[in-house]
C-alpha cells in the first residue's frame, strides 16, 4: 500500500478534467486493494483540496449519497459531467488523408520516431495505415489513386499504377527496395541542385542587365532633370549700352542738346548722327534675345519704352552732335 502513488489534491477548476482525478483515485483504491465502501469513501473525501470548490461540494451533499462508492461516482459524474469528444467525421478523415506527403528531399533517409530510428516512407505508411484504421476501409478507399499522384516521382516509379485499394498499395510501400530507393532520391537531388545553380545564374545575369538599364535610364532622367533646372533658373543678362545713348534717352526731347546747335552746322550732324545710329544698332544687335525684355522692364522709368527709346536715338538729328560733345 506504501508504494502505491497517492492521486493528486482535486480543486473542482473547470479548466481541470475531473473524470482524470476520478480515475485515479479508481486506480488507487484498486491497487490497495481496499475492500470496504467506507473506506473507498473517505480516501476520496480526504483528496478534496480545503475550501474548494469540490470540498464545498461535498460538505453540502446528502449524506446518504455518500455510502457506497459507486453513489459517489455518480454524484461526482453529475457535478462534473464528461466531456464530449469531438469525432472526426468521414470528411475530416479526407482531409488528413489527402493532407499527407513525402518530402522529395527526405526520402531515403532516417527519422526517429518515439526513439526508434525507421524510414521515411515506412513512417508515411504507418500515418496512412492508422487514419484509414479510424475512417474505415470502405469509406475511403476512393482516395487511394489521389494519395499516390501526391507522392514523388520516385516513389510512383517503384510503385504499380491504379491500384484501387488500400491494402495493395501499403503492401507495396511498406516493401519498397531500399537501394533502388535511395539509388533514384540520390540521383533526383543531384539533378535538382545542377537546375538550382543554373537557375541561380541565370536570375544573377538578368538581374545585372534590368540594373544596367535601370542606371542608363537614371543617368538620362538625371541629365534632363538637370537641364530643365538651368533653364529654369537661368536669368536674363542685362543690356551693356553706351553711357551717351542711356544718358541721351534721359532727356526730355526740348532739352536735348541738338536744339542748342546752328543750321550751318547741318551736313556736318546729319553725318555723324548716322555713325551714332550705326554704332547704337550694332550695340543692340549684339546683345542676348531676351535684351528687349529686360530693357522693357528696366527703362520704364524714363518718359518712353526700350524700343520707343531705340528708335528715338536711330532718327533724331541731334544724337551725332551731342555725342560729339
Amino acid at each position: 500500500m506504501s508504494s502505491t502513488a497517492t492521486p493528486g489534491w482535486f480543486h473542482g477548476k473547470p479548466d481541470k478534467n475531473a473524470q482524470n482525478f476520478l480515475k485515479e483515485v479508481d486506480r488507487y483504491i484498486i491497487l490497495s486493494d481496499l475492500k470496504t465502501e467506507a473506506a473507498k469513501v473517505i480516501v476520496f473525501s480526504t483528496l478534496l483540496s480545503a475550501g474548494s470548490i469540490a470540498d464545498l461540494w461535498w460538505t453540502k451533499l446528502d449524506s446518504s449519497k455518500k455510502t457506497t462508492w459507486a453513489d459517489v461516482q455518480k454524484e461526482f459524474a453529475s457535478r462534473w459531467p464528461v466531456i464530449t469528444i469531438a469525432e472526426k467525421t468521414g470528411l475530416n478523415y479526407q482531409r488528413e488523408i489527402l493532407a499527407l506527403c513525402l518530402d522529395k528531399e527526405e526520402l531515403g533517409m532516417q527519422v526517429v520516431v518515439a526513439g526508434v530510428p525507421t524510414w521515411v516512407h515506412l513512417q508515411f505508411h504507418a500515418w496512412v495505415q492508422q487514419l484509414i484504421s479510424e475512417a474505415g476501409m470502405n469509406a475511403t478507399a476512393g482516395l487511394v489513386y489521389q494519395v499516390r499522384e501526391n507522392l514523388p516521382m520516385v516513389i510512383k516509379e517503384l510503385t504499380t499504377p491504379g491500384v484501387t485499394e488500400w491494402t495493395k498499395f501499403l503492401e507495396e510501400i511498406k516493401g519498397l527496395d531500399m537501394n533502388k530507393l535511395r539509388e533514384k532520391a540520390e540521383a533526383g537531388r543531384k539533378k535538382r541542385e545542377v537546375e538550382k545553380a543554373q537557375n541561380a545564374r541565370l536570375d544573377s545575369k538578368v538581374c545585372r542587365q534590368m540594373q544596367s538599364k535601370s542606371y542608363t535610364c537614371n543617368s538620362n532622367a538625371a541629365i534632363l532633370e538637370q537641364h530643365s533646372q538651368e533653364s529654369q533658373c537661368r536669368t536674363p543678362q542685362p543690356i551693356h549700352l553706351p553711357m551717351q545713348c542711356l544718358a541721351y534717352a534721359t532727356y526730355p526731347e526740348h532739352q536735348r542738346p541738338d536744339h542748342q546747335h546752328d543750321n550751318a552746322n547741318h551736313s556736318h550732324q546729319k553725318r555723324k548722327r548716322y555713325c551714332a545710329a550705326e554704332s547704337t544698332t550694332s550695340c543692340i544687335s549684339q546683345t542676348q534675345p531676351r535684351a528687349s525684355l529686360y530693357m522693357k522692364n528696366n527703362l520704364s522709368s524714363g518718359s518712353r519704352s526700350m524700343g520707343k527709346t531705340v528708335e528715338s536715338m536711330k532718327t533724331h538729328s541731334s544724337l551725332s552732335g551731342w555725342a560729339a560733345q
